[in-house]
């Protein structure tokens, strides 16, 4: 897995406040939710990466984390780092 603990559970805890309620699309939610698992289970793929990189990104655009602290923004850019350097 190329995530820390503390970047798993932020991935984890993020995509589950963004695209996991029932305002959410069905086949977004479900897509998020595969991704989660996969996480999980440590067997992430291109597809899960993407997704990724692309909730991260729309997080920072939408000031997801603008009452984060300065740990949890520096965690949330070192994953679109990552990510984007293993897709």
């Amino acid at each position: 897995m190329i995530y820390t603990n503390e970047e798993a559970a932020m991935i984890d805890g993020m995509i589950g406040t963004l695209f996991g309620g029932a305002n959410v699309a069905e086949n977004v939610r479900d897509a998020y939710q595969t991704v989660r698992r996969h996480l999980t289970e440590g067997s992430l793929d291109q597809k899960d990466l993407s997704r990724i990189s692309a909730a991260v990104d729309f997080a920072l655009k939408n000031q997801f984390c603008d009452s984060c602290s300065k740990e949890s923004q520096r965690v949330l850019t070192t994953i679109l780092i990552k990510t984007v350097s293993s897709t």
